[in-house]
C-alpha cells in the first residue's frame, strides 16, 4: 500500500523544511528506505509568489522519491488547501499535517501506519493521534466539546476506568476535577460500567488520585479509542473515504469539531491512534502571514454547522454573549449566506461506490481471531482446520497476528491472512484486541482460534446455531475433547464449563459492550473476559451432539502456560514464560501451506472426517 504525506503551505519554509526532512532523514539513516519508497510527499502552496514558496520548490528538486508541489491560489485558507492535498494524493491513505509538525518517533510511527493501513484497507473512519507538548512529556489526545478563545474545542486527555470499559476526560469545574464521558461529554460521578466512584479532588492535583484509583491514561494503552474531536495539525484518513471540509470556507478556522461531527453523522467514527504522536510548533516569532479575521472564522463555523444540519446556538452564544465581538447585523448576514448556500443539510457521502448492504437472510459474517508466535507447524494445522469449516467461505475470515516478524511477504488464502509485525505486543490480551480491530466491518461474531488447538469442521456452524441476532452473547461449550494423557490420535471428552478459552466465541455487540479483553500480563486474562461477559449474558453452550473443539495439552514447547511454576501467581507465571519464549530464535518464512499434522489427521479419521 502507498501512503501520501501532505501539507498545506503558506510562507513557512522553515517549518516545512524540518517537517519533511525529519521524516526523510530518520527513515534513510535508520535503514528504512523500503518505507520511504512507499511514501509520496505533497505540498499545496497557498502563496506561490513568496520566497518561502520558491525555496520549498528548490528543496523538492533534491528529493528523489514521489513528490508534488502544487500551486493553489484560487482561495486562501486551510480548508481548501487541505482538501486539495487529499484530492491530489495517489496514496491509499493520506497523512495530512501542518508544515511545522514532527512525528514522535518517526520510524516507529511510519511502520505502524503501514501496518494499520494493511489491516484497515476499507476503513471509512477519521484518525488522529496525541499532540505532544514542547516538554515532550505531556500530551493531549483530543479536543473537548467546550468553547474558549474564539474556538470550538479545548485540549484534553483521555482516561480509562480500572474496569477498562469506560473512557472519559477530566475537566476543571470551579477548581474541581469532574469526569465526563469521552465522546458524548456527559458528566459522571461513578463509572457507568462498574459503578466505581471517581476521586473527588481539586483539579490541580487530580492526576495522582486518579492513577492511584486504578484509572489509566488511555494513550498509554495500545488500542485505538473513540474521541469527540482533535486539533487538525495532523490527521489520517483513507483517500476514498474523505468527506471534505466545507467547500465555501475561506481563511482560517471553523474546521475542528465540524469535520468530526460530519463523520459521525455519516455513520463513521473519529478515533485516536495512541502510536500516532505528533509535536506541533506553536510559536511564530515572525507573525502569521496568512489572512486571519474574526469574521472569516465565525463565517466558517456557521457554514459548516449549516451544511450538516447542526444547531447554531453554541456559535451565537460564544461569539455574541461571551466574547461579545459579533453584533446582530454581522450574525444575520452570515446566517443568511449559509442558508442560501445550504437550504437543506448535505447528505451526500464519499464518491466511492457504496458496498451492498447485508441482507437479513444472509449468513452472519464471522471473524476468527488467531494469535501466533514462532509455531509455523501448528499454525499450518490451525489454518487447515479453518479451511475445512462447513460455513460459506465469503462470510468468514481468519486473521492471524504474528508479532515475531516471522512471516515475510503477503501470505494469505482466499479468506485468511497473516499480519506479521516485528514489534511484540505486550501480552496475549492486547494481541487478541488488535486482531479484533482489523475485522471486517460486517462482523457479527468473533471466534477464538488459537494456533495450537484442533477444530472440527462443524465448529463454526455449531456456534451459529446458538446465535440470535441483536442479542449480546458469549458462546462457551459444556464439553470438549482433549488429548490429556492420551496416546497420539486419542482424545478424552471433558467437562469444560468456564474453561478452554480456545473454544469460546463472542458476538461483536458483546465484545464492544465489555471493551474486549483487559490488556493485562496474566495467564488467566481469559477468565476475566469470561466473567465480564457472564455478568451481562449467560454463556450459551453450543455442543449439542459431539463437541467440535479439541484442546491440545502439553504437546508444544512455546506456550505461556507450559512451564510448571508452583506457588506463583498468574502474572508471575506469564512474565517468566512470556520472556522465555521471546528469546527463542525466529526462523524467517516466506510461505506457509495449510495442512493437518499427523495427530489431527488421526483424530479426524476417528470421527469419519475426510482428510487429504
Amino acid at each position: 500500500m502507498k501512503l501520501t504525506i501532505g501539507m498545506a503551505h503558506h510562507s513557512d519554509y522553515h517549518g516545512a523544511y524540518f517537517s519533511i526532512q525529519d521524516i526523510r532523514k530518520e527513515l534513510i539513516f535508520n535503514g528504512r528506505q523500503d518505507l520511504l519508497d512507499k511514501i509520496e510527499f505533497i505540498v499545496v502552496e497557498n502563496a506561490p509568489d513568496t520566497n518561502h514558496a520558491k525555496d520549498l520548490k528548490n528543496l523538492f528538486n533534491h528529493i528523489s522519491q514521489d513528490k508534488k508541489n502544487i500551486d493553489f491560489s484560487e482561495s486562501q485558507g486551510t480548508s481548501q488547501t487541505r482538501n486539495k492535498v487529499i484530492e491530489a494524493a495517489t496514496g491509499d491513505f493520506v497523512l495530512v499535517m501542518d508544515c511545522h509538525v514532527m512525528l514522535c518517533p518517526v520510524v516507529k510511527v511510519i511502520e505502524k501506519l503501514f501496518e494499520f493501513m494493511e489491516a484497515n484497507k476499507d476503513s471509512n473512519d477519521l484518525y488522529h493521534g496525541p499532540l505532544v507538548y514542547d516538554n515532550l512529556n505531556h500530551f493531549s489526545t483530543q479536543f473537548n466539546d467546550t468553547w474558549g478563545a474564539e474556538m470550538w474545542g479545548q485540549w484534553g486527555q483521555a482516561w480509562t476506568c480500572k474496569c477498562n470499559n469506560f473512557n472519559f476526560t477530566i475537566m476543571n469545574r470551579e477548581n474541581r476535577a469532574k469526569v465526563f464521558s469521552l465522546v458524548k461529554q456527559r458528566e459522571h460521578s461513578h463509572c457507568p460500567s462498574c459503578n466505581k466512584e471517581f476521586p473527588n479532588v481539586q483539579y490541580a492535583q487530580h492526576e495522582g488520585p486518579f492513577l492511584n484509583s486504578g484509572c489509566e491514561v488511555s494513550a498509554n494503552k495500545d488500542q485505538p479509542f473513540e474521541i469527540p474531536m482533535q486539533g487538525l495539525g495532523l490527521f489520517f484518513v483513507r483517500k476514498a473515504a474523505w468527506l471534505k471540509f466545507n467547500e465555501n470556507a475561506r481563511a482560517f478556522g471553523g474546521e475542528e469539531g465540524y469535520i468530526h461531527e460530519k463523520y459521525r453523522r455519516y455513520g463513521y467514527k473519529v478515533l485516536c491512534l495512541p502510536f500516532l504522536k505528533w509535536l506541533h510548533r506553536f510559536g511564530r516569532p515572525d507573525g502569521v502571514k496568512y489572512t486571519l479575521t474574526l469574521k472569516d472564522k465565525v463565517r466558517n463555523y456557521i457554514l459548516g454547522f449549516t451544511e450538516i444540519g447542526m444547531n447554531l446556538e453554541p456559535i451565537r452564544k460564544h461569539f455574541m454573549d461571551e466574547v461579545k465581538r459579533v453584533d446582530q447585523n454581522m450574525w444575520d448576514e452570515l446566517v443568511n449566506e449559509a442558508k442560501q448556500l445550504y437550504p437543506e443539510p448535505v447528505t451526500q457521502k464519499t464518491t466511492e461506490v457504496p458496498k451492498p448492504e447485508v441482507k437479513k437472510n444472509q449468513a452472519p459474517f464471522i471473524t476468527c481471531l488467531c494469535p501466533t508466535y514462532k509455531r509455523p507447524q501448528l499454525l499450518a494445522n490451525a489454518i487447515k482446520c479453518f479451511e475445512m469449516q462447513q460455513y460459506p467461505k465469503d462470510r468468514i475470515e481468519l486473521i492471524i497476528l504474528d508479532d515475531a516478524g516471522q512471516y515475510q511477504g503477503d501470505i494469505k488464502g482466499d479468506n485468511w491472512k497473516i499480519v506479521s509485525q516485528s514489534d511484540r505486543e505486550p501480552n496475549l490480551a492486547a494481541k487478541f484486541n488488535k486482531i479484533a480491530s482489523m475485522a471486517n466491518p460486517e462482523t457479527e461474531i468473533f471466534v477464538v482460534w488459537e494456533d495450537d488447538d484442533m477444530i472440527m469442521p462443524w465448529h463454526v456452524m455449531s456456534i451459529l446455531r446458538s446465535y440470535k441476532r441483536n442479542t449480546a452473547q458469549i458462546f462457551a461449550p459444556n464439553f470438549a475433547y482433549s488429548n490429556y494423557d492420551q496416546k497420539i490420535g486419542e482424545v478424552l471428552k471433558e467437562s469444560v464449563k468456564g474453561r478452554f478459552h480456545g473454544a469460546w466465541a463472542y458476538t461483536k455487540a458483546m465484545w464492544d459492550q465489555v471493551g474486549g479483553y483487559d490488556s493485562v500480563p496474566r495467564i488467566d486474562f481469559d477468565k476475566t473476559m469470561y466473567n465480564k461477559c457472564s455478568a451481562i449474558s449467560s454463556p450459551v453452550p453450543y455442543d449439542a451432539g459431539n463437541p467440535a473443539y479439541i484442546h491440545r495439552w502439553a504437546r508444544v514447547d512455546f506456550h505461556i502456560g507450559n512451564v510448571d511454576l508452583p506457588n506463583q501467581d498468574p502474572e508471575s507465571i506469564f512474565k517468566t514464560n512470556w520472556e522465555y519464549i521471546g528469546y527463542i530464535p525466529v526462523e524467517k518464512i516466506n510461505s506457509l501451506t495449510p495442512k493437518l499434522d499427523e495427530e489431527t489427521k488421526l483424530i479426524f479419521q476417528k470421527f469419519n472426517i475426510k482428510v487429504e
